[in-house]
């Protein structure tokens, strides 16, 4: 991916996406934040993704992330979230999401700057 590419889907990932780019998303359950690098991950069985099937995955860096919405953004493909947040109650999950969401402006607003 070139870095125009790269920042093209930074400004995607800036906006929530629309219906049509879910629809076919894989879905990601049992999922879980991790941390690699300045970069956060989304770690978790996958269905349907159209490269790797269904399986057990860590994604590429993570762009955009909303938990109450279900739906997440890495570089170049959207995710749908089922489940839940691994060993998290639902408060925590609200308070992460929340913490998540706006560490990922932050980081888009630093890779624009770049």
């Amino acid at each position: 991916m070139t870095r125009n590419e790269f920042l093209a889907s930074v400004e995607i990932a800036s906006h929530p996406p629309e219906p049509d780019n879910l629809r076919d998303a894989p879905l990601l359950n049992d999922w879980w934040v991790s941390f690699e690098g300045r970069f956060l991950h989304l770690q978790g069985d996958v269905e349907d993704h159209p490269a790797l099937g269904t399986g057990h995955i860590t994604t590429s860096p993570l762009l955009a992330f909303d938990e109450p919405e279900r739906w997440a953004r890495r570089a170049s493909r959207w995710y749908r979230l089922g489940g839940t947040w691994r060993g998290m109650a639902f408060e925590e999950q609200r308070s992460a999401g929340q913490s998540l969401k706006d560490g990922l402006r932050q980081l888009r607003a630093q890779l624009r700057q770049q």
